[in-house]
């Protein structure tokens, strides 16, 4: 009897171990393989298949040739800002920055896609191709993190028309949180009782400077912080500030394909630029 008991206990151990690792690999995320495309005036991500893939907080660094690196953030783009933090990507797609008025075509695997499944970023300047140098004619050497995790990389000495194959797992989508709705003013219906001043709603109006804190889900160090003086600084002369600081966002601004903030302390000392990825605006900001 005591035998029997035994077994069974350890039935019962051997399945609750198998369900907890059954359970493990259903929860953990599978590989991911993506192809980048790039020629001098396009840059392409390209995800076969028909699976849903968290593509978020995603980081390009750019090996420059005098040994800066330059940091990219693909939701800085306003094609991408909302697809890339709201939801998981729907595969086949393909995620394209182009300079503006190109007209070199899509890799023939983007051809095939409907409209739907090409997100195109189009409105770039000549300054903000940061994967190929014009005046040198040579690609740059391209390093991707998801959450400051490397998943891959893109040399830069391919011969033409060889690309570059990601394959990766990725981190788990983090869940949206929507912005707090901004305070409107509402009319009264015609014909009733005027509210009194205290229940009367307030009327917020929106402009510039206004309060901001700086925020991040990348560490609480951040080395974004461009000086007053040069909002294009290359990610070895920017500055670190702690996320949970409290700022006075001055004006809105684009450096390349960057959108930034000119920001300074609650006292007014100018501070210099911040990518707005890292501010999160009070509700008396312009939106």
């Amino acid at each position: 009897m005591k035998r029997l008991t035994i077994l069974t206990l350890m039935l019962f151990a051997f399945t609750s171990l198998s369900v907890t690792l059954a359970l493990a690999q259903d929860d953990a995320q599978p590989e991911v393989t993506f192809t980048l495309y790039r020629d001098e005036e396009s840059l392409t991500f390209y995800f076969s298949g028909a699976d849903e893939i968290p593509f978020h907080s995603i980081r390009i660094d750019v090996f420059l040739p005098n040994g800066d690196v330059e940091e990219i953030y693909l939701q800085d783009y306003a094609t991408f800002k909302t697809l890339l933090i709201r939801r998981a990507l729907q595969a086949p797609t393909c995620l394209r920055l182009e300079l503006r008025d190109s007209d070199e075509p899509y890799p023939d695997d983007c051809k095939v896609l409907s409209s739907s499944q090409r997100r195109v970023e189009d409105n770039i300047g000549r300054s903000g191709v940061f994967w190929y140098d014009r005046e040198i004619n040579e690609y740059f050497a391209l390093e991707l993190y998801q959450e400051d995790v490397f998943i891959g990389d893109c040399a830069a000495d391919l011969v033409e028309d060889e690309v570059c194959e990601v394959t990766f797992v990725p981190s788990v989508m983090p869940e949206y949180v929507p912005p707090t709705p901004r305070p409107t003013a509402t009319a009264a219906p015609v014909g009733s009782a005027p509210q009194t001043a205290t229940s009367a709603p307030t009327l917020v109006t929106s402009s510039y400077p206004c309060p901001a804190t700086i925020s991040s889900s990348y560490g609480t160090a951040i080395q974004d912080l461009r000086p007053p003086n040069n909002a294009s600084a290359s990610a070895g002369g920017r500055l670190i500030i702690r996320a949970g600081t409290e700022v006075r966002v001055l004006a809105p601004a684009t450096t390349g394909v960057t959108l930034l903030f000119r920001i300074s302390d609650v006292s007014g000392r100018e501070l210099g630029w911040i990518s707005t990825i890292y501010v999160v605006l009070s509700p008396t900001c312009p939106s």
